[in-house]
């Protein structure tokens, strides 16, 4: 599950599997609303096999849920 707080620029976040320039797993378009998104992943969700890296924008904070 993914937790997105938007703040007043739109733009986009991105995860990543193995650092900064591996390959994009999921992305996800942000609104400048300010609100609040809780977003459930199906099945067994978003793997990354090597590690997790996420990109957002400057206003914009995220919660990764992993397990």
């Amino acid at each position: 599950a993914v937790t997105i707080t938007a703040g007043n620029t739109a733009g986009n976040i991105t995860i990543q599997d193995g650092g900064a320039s591996g390959n994009t797993v999921w992305q996800f378009t942000t609104h400048n609303t300010g609100n609040m998104l809780h977003i459930e992943m199906p099945a067994e969700g978003i793997l990354c096999l090597n590690s997790i890296y996420v990109t957002t924008p400057a206003t914009v904070s995220v919660t990764v849920y992993y397990s």
